[in-house]
């Protein structure tokens, strides 16, 4: 029960005894004993009481003070408009990215396309960039015994050609230049990745041989590629003539690769040395033969200069 609420109850106790004690006094010094049983009588009925009660009741509530909230009365909720207010600053972020706006303008006029002389579309020239990298290794030691060749079917690097041989040779040379496998030197390239295994086994106490020869070769090859489409055909035609011998000339390159790995493991396969050194001797023979094959493949290129004659 707080002290407010003893209070009111202190000064309404307070104003009905005054006001009753001041009645007694005055009917009992008017009237005597007589009025004070008329007093009585009369305050029965609602003529008396209920002006009586009015009056206590106004001085009540002009006794009472400004009633101040307490920890017993409830409390009026808290309105929190923030999140009302606040903007969902991520969502409008989202949908700005996923729906732009378009500003609204007058509509440009749409121009007419206009006929272009024949030979300015013939010597429009582009280059496009190969996908081109090194051979993937193949390991030898998962594969079957013997020899394991993969040849990759040529990647081309293609660009606009000429209206002249020379012209179609010329655009050639400058998208050669942008394709980094090539190192801005050649127009053709025979790239190869080679691996060889073998394991050792005794023959006698100081003999060993070799045994399982597993040697992989993984080729791949960049070629030219010119666009002599609505070109004369005379210069469709030599450019055919120079692609075709760049073309022989690296599968040439090819040819030897082959070769000279299955000259590894024929070597190998048979060979045989001092159990103390058989190992190096048996890497010597395929490094020696992948040195003839690297002294092969130069002297073909010198000899055709690289696929040009």
């Amino acid at each position: 029960m707080s002290i407010n609420f003893i209070k009111i109850m202190f000064y309404r106790i307070l104003f009905t005894k005054s006001i009753s004690c001041f009645i007694i006094h005055f009917m009992n010094k008017k009237r005597g004993p007589q009025g004070l049983i008329l007093f009585a009588k009369r305050s029965l009925t609602p003529f008396v009481w209920m002006p009586l009660l009015s009056f206590a009741t106004l001085g009540i509530l002009l006794l009472q003070p400004g009633k101040s909230a307490s920890a017993d009365s409830p409390q009026p909720p808290v309105q929190n408009h923030t999140s009302i207010q606040k903007k969902p600053v991520v969502t409008e972020l989202s949908k700005t990215q996923s729906t732009p706006q378009v500003a609204v303008q007058a509509a440009a006029p749409t121009p007419q396309a206009t006929a272009k002389p024949a030979a300015a579309v013939a010597t429009t020239s582009y280059c496009r960039v190969a996908a081109f990298g090194d051979p993937s290794p193949i390991l030898a030691e998962s594969s079957a015994v013997g020899v394991t060749i993969i040849t990759d079917p040529p990647a081309y690097y293609v660009f606009r050609g000429g209206t002249t041989n020379s012209n179609t040779i010329a655009e050639a040379t400058r998208c050669a230049r942008q394709q980094p496998a090539l190192g801005g030197q050649y127009h053709g390239l025979t790239a190869r990745t080679i691996k060889y295994a073998y394991a050792i086994k005794p023959v006698d106490d100081t003999i060993c041989r070799v045994d399982a020869v597993r040697v992989t070769l993984h080729q791949a090859v960049l070629l030219p590629q010119a666009d002599m489409e609505g070109l004369p055909a005379g210069a469709a035609s030599q450019w055919q003539t120079t692609a075709g011998k760049l073309q022989a000339h690296e599968y040439e390159h090819v040819v030897i690769n082959r070769t000279h790995v299955q000259q590894i493991y024929d070597q190998l396969a048979v060979f045989t040395g001092p159990c103390n050194n058989i190992d190096s001797l048996a890497s010597g023979v395929a490094e020696q033969n992948i040195a003839n094959m690297n002294a092969a493949n130069q002297a073909l290129d010198t000899e055709t200069n690289h696929g040009t004659r």
